[in-house]
C-alpha cells in the first residue's frame, strides 16, 4: 500500500515538474512572438503566399514541400480572419523591402505576427514532447523537456529571428525515435521528407543509413531508394523545367557554404577543410561496430559541429546541431557550460557576418523608423576599434569552444561512453 502511494506521490511529482517546465517555456516563447521577428519570416511567409494565390509565379522549387506547410496554414488563416486580407497584399509585394516596411507598419503586425509562430510552436512542442519518449526514467525524461523548453538557442532561432526550420527538425526526431523503436522503413521515408524540406538532414543521411541497417543488404537497399529517389526527382525536374535540379543546388549559394573556408598550400594550391574532416567522421562511422544510436547520435553532433567551425552560416543553420547535441548536454555539465559559452559567441558573430542591426531587424514591428536609426554592432566598434579584428577573435573563440565541445564527444566515443545505459 504505501509502495503505491509513494508511485502515486513520484508520478505526480514527475508531472508537476512537466507542467511548469511546459507552461515557463510557453510563457517565454509567447513573450517574443507578437513583438520580434526578422525579415527572413516574412520572406518564407511570402514564398508560402505567392505558392498558394499566385502558383504560376513560385519559383523556390528547392523548399516546395516546407513552403507547402505554411501555404495550407495561411489557407486556413485567410478563412478564418477577414482582416488577413490586408496582410496577403503586403505578402504578394514583389519588392521584399517594401513588403517588410508595410508589414510592420501594419496596425495588425503584432497580432499576425503571433499567428505564423503558431505554427512554429506547434512543432516546436511536438518535438520536445516527442523527444522524452527516448527515456525510460522519468527524471531524465523532465530534464530532456526542460533542456528542450528553456533552451535559448530554440527561442532565439524560431521566436525571435522566427525560421520555419522547427518544422523539419521536428520530423527528424521523429525519425530518430521511430528508428529507435525498430520501425526503420518508416523512420527512413520520415527521414528523407525532412531532407526535402531542407538540405541539412542530408549531412548525416550516410550515418543514419548506417543506424538502422542490421545487414549489408540493408546498406544497399536504404542507399540504393536514396539514389533513385533523387534519380526520380532529377527527371522530373529536367521534364518539367529543362534544367538540372541537381545542378541548382550545388551551384547555390548554401551549398558554397559547405567550401567557402579553404586551407591556402600554396597560391593555386587549396584544401577544403569541412569535406575534409567530414569524410575522415565518415570513415571512422563506417569502421565502428557497434552503430547504436548513441554512436549515432554523437556522429551526428561532430558533422554538425565540424560544420559550424569551418564555415560560415546563417543563424537558423545552429537549430540543426541542437536536437543531436541534447541528448548529451543532459549528462555533462562541462558540455553544457561550453555550449552557453558558445551560444554567446554566436550571437556575437553574426552581426559581424551578415551586417545586421539587432535593434533593427528584431524590433521593426515594435517602431520602424525609431530603431531603423540604430547602427549595426560592426560599425558602433568601428569607430574605435578595426572590426575586423574583433570579428576574428570572436570567431576564434567560437571556433576553440566549438572544436572543444566535438573533442569532448570523440572521447566519450574512444571511451564508448554509453548514452543509452544513463538515459534511454
Amino acid at each position: 500500500m504505501s509502495g503505491n502511494k509513494s508511485s502515486s506521490i513520484y508520478n505526480n511529482q514527475y508531472r508537476y515538474r512537466l507542467c511548469r517546465y511546459l507552461l515557463t517555456g510557453v510563457l517565454i516563447r509567447v513573450i517574443f512572438m507578437p513583438f520580434i521577428y526578422m525579415e527572413g519570416l516574412l520572406y518564407t511567409y511570402r514564398r508560402s503566399a505567392f505558392l498558394l494565390f499566385e502558383p504560376s509565379t513560385f519559383l523556390d522549387i528547392e523548399q516546395l514541400i516546407i513552403e507547402s506547410f505554411q501555404s495550407a496554414y495561411l489557407f486556413i488563416i485567410d478563412k478564418i480572419f477577414p482582416y488577413f486580407e490586408s496582410i496577403k497584399i503586403i505578402l504578394l509585394n514583389e519588392e521584399p523591402y517594401t513588403s517588410w516596411y508595410y508589414f510592420s507598419n501594419n496596425e495588425y503586425v503584432f497580432r499576425t505576427l503571433f499567428i505564423f509562430k503558431s505554427l512554429y510552436l506547434i512543432f516546436d512542442i511536438i518535438a520536445a514532447f516527442i523527444i522524452t519518449r527516448f527515456y525510460k526514467n522519468r527524471d531524465n525524461k523532465a530534464r530532456v523537456f526542460k533542456y528542450w523548453m528553456l533552451s535559448p538557442l530554440i527561442i532565439f532561432i524560431v521566436y525571435m529571428v522566427g525560421r520555419l526550420d522547427i518544422i523539419p527538425v521536428a520530423f527528424l526526431i521523429l525519425a530518430f525515435y521511430l528508428a529507435k523503436s525498430g520501425r526503420r522503413d518508416l523512420s527512413y521515408f520520415i527521414f528523407i521528407l525532412a531532407a526535402f524540406m531542407r538540405f541539412f538532414p542530408l549531412l548525416v543521411l550516410p550515418f543514419f543509413i548506417g543506424y538502422i541497417s542490421r545487414k549489408k543488404r540493408d546498406y544497399f537497399a536504404y542507399g540504393g531508394i536514396s539514389i533513385s529517389i533523387f534519380a526520380i526527382i532529377e527527371l522530373s525536374y529536367r521534364f518539367v523545367f529543362s534544367k538540372s535540379l541537381f545542378m541548382e543546388i550545388i551551384s547555390s549559394y548554401h551549398f558554397e557554404l559547405l567550401f567557402i573556408r579553404p586551407i591556402g598550400l600554396f597560391p593555386y594550391d587549396k584544401i577544403i577543410i569541412f569535406p575534409l574532416l567530414y569524410v575522415t567522421a565518415l570513415v571512422f562511422y563506417f569502421r565502428s561496430k557497434d552503430k547504436d544510436l548513441a554512436l549515432f547520435i554523437k556522429y551526428g553532433a561532430i558533422v554538425y559541429l565540424l560544420f559550424f567551425a569551418t564555415s560560415v552560416f546563417y543563424p537558423q543553420y545552429f537549430l540543426w546541431v541542437f536536437p543531436f547535441l541534447l541528448f548529451l548536454l543532459i549528462q555533462d555539465k562541462k558540455l553544457t557550460i561550453l555550449h552557453i559559452i558558445q551560444f554567446i559567441f554566436f550571437l556575437l558573430l553574426i552581426p559581424f557576418w551578415w551586417k545586421w542591426p539587432y535593434s533593427n531587424k528584431l524590433f521593426a514591428a515594435i517602431d520602424f523608423e525609431f530603431f531603423d536609426r540604430f547602427p549595426n554592432l560592426d560599425e558602433m566598434v568601428q569607430i574605435s576599434y578595426p572590426a575586423p579584428l574583433f570579428e576574428n577573435i570572436f570567431r576564434i573563440v567560437f571556433v576553440l569552444i566549438t572544436l572543444s565541445i566535438v573533442y569532448l564527444i570523440m572521447q566519450s566515443i574512444i571511451k564508448k561512453k554509453s548514452i543509452e545505459d544513463e538515459t534511454y
